[in-house]
């Protein structure tokens, strides 16, 4: 299973985005996406709905069913 950072990464340079454009397109910061991207952010349901808009993919093309229920666990504890 690829990680939902690397999908994102693989999206992103198959759309010939800088990590500036797509962080523009989704209304993150880029320093957000750059943790995305390298592994070191649980990002939250709200976040990866933006992405896969930005990307104009499905939210689940980023991540599995379990993964969002694990990422909504992680939110609502937060």
């Amino acid at each position: 299973m690829v990680p939902f950072g690397q999908k994102v990464r693989q999206l992103r340079e198959a759309q010939f985005l800088s990590m500036a454009e797509l962080a523009t397109l989704a209304g993150i910061s880029k320093n957000t996406l750059f943790r995305v991207e390298t592994g070191n952010y649980s990002a939250i349901p709200r976040t990866v709905r933006k992405l896969a808009e930005a990307l104009g993919v499905a939210p689940g093309e980023l991540v599995t069913p379990d993964e969002l229920k694990q990422l909504r666990g992680n939110a609502q504890a937060a």
